[in-house]
Parts: structure tokens; C-alpha cells; sequence
């Protein structure tokens, strides 16, 4: 890989997302502004909304993260726009890695600009309008994360941080893997392919828990270390974190000006 030429596409690719970085950005700035308005001008208080809306920032920020590798593909999904990507001269690997630098943190970095540029207008006009409680934003956001990592990382598992970060990158390549499989409505599809996936993982479970369940009730004992489950664990996930990258790329590199119109279209 060559480093000029991918920084030249890199370039390419984040100037070709102005827009996205702007929406995505407003929108953070909307989610922390808008609600404390209104709670400015109805009750002049801010504690409550201050809390809601740094929770509701968290949510919509990590689901975008767990979700965005479906996009993947969403910059090609015309024949003009394929023709325009094919042209760059660049390898197939640097044009795939700016891609993905893009949506995976180019976009987030412009979800925080946005919500610390909410959070100093929601703290001025509070502090303008008399409000009694000016809060920042951020303590709540960083301390929401915090608190929703604690009941795994406060589990009898040893390292429960790795166990955590393997789940959380598992998820992510498996959406990067439906993104490279549907490109129209991947988003959606995605999502509704991930749901059906995590319904039949659920069932699986527990006929397998009933089987384990009738095996012992014949006085069998079965006796398996936390340091195994989580060694199995995270080996699976880095596994198939690594095929659904791989996958992911190789459809890159096989798509055509004129696609599949069932999958790829």
C-alpha cells in the first residue's frame, strides 16, 4: 500500500462527505439543544433534561457505531458512483480502508464536535436565562458509558473488559458483513437479518440449555472454568470479526459497474 496515494484518496473520500459530517453533526447539536430549550423555557430547569438527552446521545451514538458497517457500500450504490470509485488510482485496499476511516471516524469525531458545541450553547443560554441547574453534557454522557459497561465489568469473568470489547467488535463486523451483502435498504436489512440472527442464537441456547439441563439431572457433573469461556469467547469473536472484514473486502474487490440486481443492485 502506497502512503501518499492513500492519503490522496483519503482526502478524496472525506471531502466527498461534507454533507454527512454537517447532518451528523446537527444532529448531535439538536438532540443535546433543542430539549433543554424547551425545558428553558417551560420550567427554567435542567437537571432532568440535561440527564435524558446525554442518555439519548449515548444510545444513538454507540447504535451508530454497531450499525454504521452496513454502510459501507452506501457511497457506490449507482452505476455512475461505481464508475467514479473504479477510476481513483488507487489499490482496491487503500480506497476500501478510506471508506471506512470515513464512517467509522470521521463521522463519529463530527457526532462530537456537534455535541460539544451543543453542550456550551445549552450551558450559556442556561446560565443567560436565569436556569438553575447549568449542567454540562458531557460528564453525563462519558458517566451513562460507564454505567452500562459496569454489570460486565463487574462480573466474576476474568478480564470482563476483553469480554465486552470482543461482543461490541463482533457486532460491528457482523453489520459490515451485511453491508456488503445488501446494498439496497442495507441499513434495514441488516438490521432485520441481525434480529432473525440474534432470535435463532436465543432458541439455540436454550435447547441446548434444556439438553445440558437433562444431562445433569442423570447426575453427571460438568465443570468448565470462566477463563475458558472467556478464552473461547473472544477467540470466536476475533474470528469472526476477522472473516466478516475479509468478506466484506473481497466483495469489494468483485464488484462490477452492473451488479447482481436480487443482492447487489
Amino acid at each position: 500500500m502506497n502512503k501518499d496515494r492513500f492519503l490522496k484518496v483519503l482526502c478524496w473520500e472525506l471531502t466527498q462527505n461534507k454533507r454527512g459530517y454537517i447532518t451528523m453533526a446537527l444532529v448531535f447539536l439538536a438532540i443535546i439543544l433543542i430539549p433543554q430549550l424547551l425545558a428553558l423555557i417551560v420550567t427554567r430547569g435542567s437537571t432532568n433534561t440535561i440527564e435524558f438527552t446525554s442518555t439519548l446521545a449515548d444510545l444513538i451514538f454507540w447504535a451508530y457505531m454497531t450499525v454504521v458497517g452496513a454502510t459501507i457500500f452506501t457511497h457506490i450504490k449507482t452505476r455512475q458512483q461505481r464508475i467514479n470509485d473504479f477510476m481513483l488510482p488507487a489499490a482496491n485496499l487503500e480506497k476500501f480502508i478510506a471508506r471506512y476511516l470515513v464512517i467509522v471516524v470521521a463521522m463519529p469525531l463530527a457526532a462530537i464536535a456537534g455535541l460539544l458545541v451543543g453542550d456550551v450553547l445549552q450551558y450559556v443560554l442556561t446560565l443567560i436565562t436565569g436556569g438553575t441547574h447549568a449542567e454540562w453534557v458531557n460528564g453525563y454522557f462519558f458517566t451513562f458509558t460507564q454505567s452500562t459497561s459496569f454489570v460486565v465489568m463487574k462480573s466474576s469473568m476474568p478480564h470482563p473488559g476483553l469480554f465486552l470489547a470482543a461482543g461490541m467488535l463482533s457486532q460491528h463486523a457482523a453489520f459490515l458483513l451485511f453491508g456488503s451483502i445488501y446494498h439496497k435498504h442495507p441499513v434495514v436489512m441488516s438490521m432485520v437479518t441481525w434480529i432473525a440472527c440474534a432470535i435463532a442464537m436465543f432458541i439455540a441456547f436454550i435447547v441446548v440449555g434444556e439438553g445440558v439441563s437433562n444431562f445433569l439431572d442423570h447426575g453427571y457433573i460438568i465443570e468448565i472454568s470462566n477463563l475458558w469461556i472467556t478464552v473461547v469467547y473472544t477467540l470466536v469473536n476475533i474470528v469472526f470479526t476477522v472473516f466478516c472484514f475479509w468478506f466484506a473486502y473481497r466483495r469489494y474487490t468483485r464488484l462490477q459497474v452492473i451488479n447482481n440486481q436480487w443482492i447487489n443492485k
